[in-house]
């Protein structure tokens, strides 16, 4: 059997990243602890980001300025009706949640 990649989230390797630029570790011993090789680490590097990560971030700081605006009372339903009612955007609530909790961290 050949070698699989490990799932790590993106947010992982960007952290590895990280770590390879502050020092300490090699980018090969990274990529190599991470599954990517180096022609797709530079590749990952100059790509642009896609659409839905651009959307998520819009939909982000909307969630944000709704949820500042309720001085942080409004969860996620009453963000999620507040976005279709107001702002004409029809997202699912999950959705709503996952980029709220982004705000937490």
């Amino acid at each position: 059997m050949g070698k699989t990649k490990p799932p790590y989230a993106p947010e992982f390797r960007a952290e590895a990243i990280r770590l390879v630029r502050s020092g300490g570790v090699t980018q090969s011993q990274v990529g190599r602890d991470l599954g990517v090789s180096r022609s797709g680490y530079h590749v990952w590097k100059r790509r642009r980001p896609s659409a839905r990560s651009l959307a998520d971030a819009a939909l982000t700081e909307r969630i944000e300025a709704i949820h500042e605006a309720s001085r942080g009372i409004y969860g996620a339903p009453r963000i999620q009706a507040e976005l279709a009612d107001d702002h004409a955007i029809c997202v699912g609530r999950k959705r709503v949640a996952r980029s709220g909790q982004s705000m937490r961290c």
